[in-house]
């Protein structure tokens, strides 16, 4: 799958030099922010978002992208500040977002 992706930010220096531009954006994210330098090592991550899915249950995935290549995803769902009534056709509509989540998931999975 082809999308683009939107930068945020992109730090590439610290007291401990990590050269983080040159790592590229994980290839299933839409947006990425900035690098965050995370513990007392030369470390660091990113949050990024990925594909979203739905209405009015938005069924997501999120992730974050670490210096060293590795990254993290999760399936992440919404539906509103107070939770939605769906029939049976927009709970249909759910469970499929959900089930093709799930089978990106595994198909990105290092």
């Amino acid at each position: 799958m082809s999308q683009s992706c939107e930068v945020i930010a992109l730090a590439t220096t610290t007291t401990e030099t990590i050269p983080v531009a040159d790592i590229a954006p994980p290839a299933d994210a839409t947006k990425v922010y900035e690098w965050e330098f995370v513990g007392d090592g030369p470390y660091a991550q990113r949050f990024f978002v990925g594909t979203h899915r739905g209405a009015k249950v938005r069924v997501c995935i999120h992730g974050f992208q670490y210096s060293d290549g590795k990254v993290k995803r999760w399936i992440s769902v919404s539906a509103g500040r107070h939770g939605e009534e769906l029939d049976v056709d927009e709970a249909t509509d759910v469970s499929r977002d959900f089930q093709a989540a799930v089978e990106e998931l595994g198909a990105l999975a290092d």
